[in-house]
């Protein structure tokens, strides 16, 4: 499991495992610290599964306002960025997106954006082990070890979640 990982610089992993180590008083690897955070946000992931059932995923958004401008003004404040955006999303020249409406070129961008985060929570969903809906799949758990630990009744929820 040594260095799989090419978008984190071993440095830092070490640096994480030293003060993690330092701050608890435990002798653990990085690789030790990634795997416990990785089963801590499995068992997250299964309460809010038992709390919120199908409708986990629906909490996995974030404000419009933080996705993009929420109106004109804030449009207009980086209109240049913004429009230079939309003329690539619309494939059409900057001077023809200039012409547009600010309503209609903020809503162009505010969806592409959205469709963007769609797709980006969809991939995390998969590299984590998760279904479509953001539940754990049986078989992650049992990968990390947390099965056994869940009691019949969550089991059998998330088994139904699953199927």
């Amino acid at each position: 499991m040594k260095n799989t990982d090419i978008y984190i610089n071993p440095a830092s992993q070490e640096m994480y495992a030293e003060f993690y180590n330092g701050m608890l008083g435990a002798d653990l690897t990085w690789e030790e610290i990634y795997e416990r955070t990785d089963r801590d946000i499995n068992l997250q992931r299964v309460m809010n599964a038992v709390i919120f059932g199908g409708k986990t995923a629906e909490h996995d958004w974030v404000p419009d306002r933080a996705i993009g401008p929420t109106d004109d003004d804030l449009y207009d404040a980086e209109k240049n960025f913004n429009d230079a955006e939309v003329s690539k999303i619309l494939a059409k020249p900057l001077e023809e997106v200039e012409k547009m409406h600010m309503k209609d070129k903020r809503e162009i961008l505010m969806n592409f954006r959205k469709e963007q985060l769609q797709e980006l929570i969809r991939t995390y969903y998969r590299e984590r082990g998760w279904n479509a809906g953001g539940v754990p799949k049986v078989e992650t758990l049992k990968k990390i070890g947390l099965w056994d630990f869940l009691n019949r009744e969550t089991q059998a929820r998330i088994t139904e979640m699953n199927s």
